[in-house]
This record gives C-alpha cells, sequence and structure tokens, in this order.
C-alpha cells in the first residue's frame, strides 16, 4: 500500500496552545493514496485534501472537531505550512504540485 508519511514539528503549529507532551517529539501520520491516480487532476485534489487533514492533525488541530478558526489558525502555522510543502515535494506528483503552488502559493 502506498503511503505518505507526513513530519511536523507540535511545538511549531500553535506555540501557545502546544502541550509540553507534544512539544519535544515529531508526530507522524500517514497520508494513504494507494487508490489515486495522482496524475487526474480531481485525483490530485483529493491528494492535497489529505495532506491538508493529516497537517492538521500533526500540527495539532483535528480536522472533524476542531473549530474552523482554530484550523485557519493552524493552516498559518510554520508547522503547517512546512508539513504540507515537504510532503508535496516529496510526494513528486506534478498535478498535486499545480494545484498546491495554485491555490497555497507554493512553498514556504
Amino acid at each position: 500500500m502506498k503511503t505518505l508519511v507526513l513530519f511536523a514539528l507540535a511545538l511549531a503549529a500553535a506555540a501557545p496552545l502546544a502541550t509540553v507532551a507534544h512539544a519535544d517529539r515529531p508526530t507522524a501520520v500517514g497520508v494513504r493514496f494507494n487508490d489515486l491516480d495522482l496524475n487526474n487532476p480531481t485525483d490530485a485534489a483529493v491528494m492535497l485534501g489529505r495532506l491538508d487533514d493529516a497537517a492538521l492533525q500533526a500540527c495539532g488541530a483535528a480536522p472533524f472537531e476542531s473549530l474552523r478558526e482554530y484550523q485557519s489558525t493552524i493552516r498559518q502555522s510554520r508547522c503547517y505550512v512546512r508539513s504540507v510543502s515537504r510532503a508535496v515535494a516529496t510526494l513528486g506528483a506534478p498535478a498535486v504540485t499545480a494545484i498546491f503552488d495554485r491555490e497555497y502559493g507554493g512553498s514556504e
């Protein structure tokens, strides 16, 4: 099964909200993509959505449980930006990279 593992530093997510227990160790979140054709624009968008969910989780926000305002704050954090940027680069899928560049301005 193809899975990309996203690493993030919980401390960088939202420093005032990060707990000490999470501050000293990276968080790894697996992102499945064996069911996607990453050359297909629709599947590439699905993959980017999965990376978004994983980065939210790794950086301190549960995608389905956290308030939108908190998720928005996490999406602006260094943890989130670096996590998604690195995951997109590691994935090496041109269609995913194109959507990322268009919608998120590319990288850090």
